[in-house]
């Protein structure tokens, strides 16, 4: 069996860190191009017109093709070639399992395959993993999340590396749940298969945050560190006041998370200071006493005999400006 491809699994936000679950499985059918079924076995899947071999892929939707191309999804290390070219011998982990969707464009060919998945509101990452089997690097990334209504999220990559495994990852934030499309696919430059890549995809990762799961998490520790005994000055909580509109931008919720954070961080510091009894110095008559430091408690002070009460003048600094 094919083995996982990893992605980071924490958003890191301020002093909060928050997991992400792959929820590709949820949503996408054949994400790795792992049914063999679907291996194009023949010598050379060459270049051709009006869509002749573009081949179906299961789980994945032709989603526009033009001539000059060739599609299709091969095993890992096979011999069989796509317009002249093998895929990769090994996959992105090393293996020689699985399989990989490949995709042939030239003179300005678009090719895409697509799933069509109802998302819930929340942070995705769309992570996918290329390989470009030659003879140029110029080729134009496809991969995306193209919204039914709203703004898509695309790649805007140019030209993959030769003969060598790389990914990217795509970040969308839907505020609602929302229809789309999910895309593989690659774009030629005008010019012909010799002056272009034959690029194979692997891996299609869909990564989940639940950010309103977060901003409810970080309202409640607002209003637990306001409530908090040491806590010396006063918080209005405008921060946790905010984002109350049924439908906040992806922007506004973003920044909100940045906000709470520091607006914590903050609430943290003063009542960490404000539980900080200890002192940072220590004079007899103007000068710190011999041996001062914040962990001793003890001291002991000659005077010499007959000095009258009064004479000594003892003066404490805290180490805090809020400590009781």
């Amino acid at each position: 069996m094919k083995k996982t491809f990893l992605v980071s699994c924490l958003l890191s936000l301020g002093v909060t860190a928050w997991a992400q679950t792959d929820v590709t499985s949820s949503y996408l059918t054949n994400a790795g191009f792992d049914e063999s079924a679907d291996y194009y076995t023949g010598a050379n899947l060459g270049s051709a017109n009006g869509g002749a071999n573009i081949r179906m892929v299961t789980g994945w939707t032709i989603d526009g093709y033009g001539d000059n191309s060739a599609a299709s999804a091969y095993a890992i290390a096979s011999s069989s070639q796509l317009n002249g070219n093998t895929p990769p011998a090994t996959n992105y982990s090393g293996g020689a399992d699985g399989g990989v969707l490949g995709i042939s464009s030239a003179w300005g060919a678009q090719n895409k395959y697509s799933q069509t998945v109802t998302l819930p509101a929340g942070k995705y990452d769309l992570v996918y993993a290329y390989y470009n089997g030659g003879p140029n690097a110029a080729d134009n990334s496809l991969v995306g999340w193209i919204p039914t209504i709203g703004t898509s999220v695309m790649s805007s990559k140019t030209s993959f590396a030769l003969n060598t495994w790389g990914t990217e990852a795509l970040t969308f934030i839907l505020t609602e749940s929302t229809e789309g499309k999910i895309q593989i696919g690659v774009g030629a430059p005008g010019v012909g298969s010799a002056n272009v890549g034959r690029i194979f995809f692997d891996y299609v990762k869909l990564e989940f945050t639940d950010l309103f799961a977060q901003v409810n998490a970080l309202k409640a520790r607002l209003t637990e560190l306001k409530d908090d005994a040491n806590l010396p000055v006063a918080y209005d909580l405008s921060v946790a006041n905010t984002l109350t509109g049924l439908n906040p931008t992806a922007d506004q919720i973003t920044g909100w998370l940045s906000d709470a954070n520091d607006e914590i961080a903050a609430m943290e510091a003063a009542i960490a200071a404000n539980q900080d009894a200890t002192l940072s110095d220590l004079q007899i008559n103007g000068v710190t006493i011999a041996g001062f430091s914040s962990s001793t408690y003890t001291y002991t002070y000659g005077v010499a005999p007959g000095t009258m009460p009064g004479a000594v003048a003892v003066s404490a600094t805290k180490s805090s400006a809020y400590a009781g």
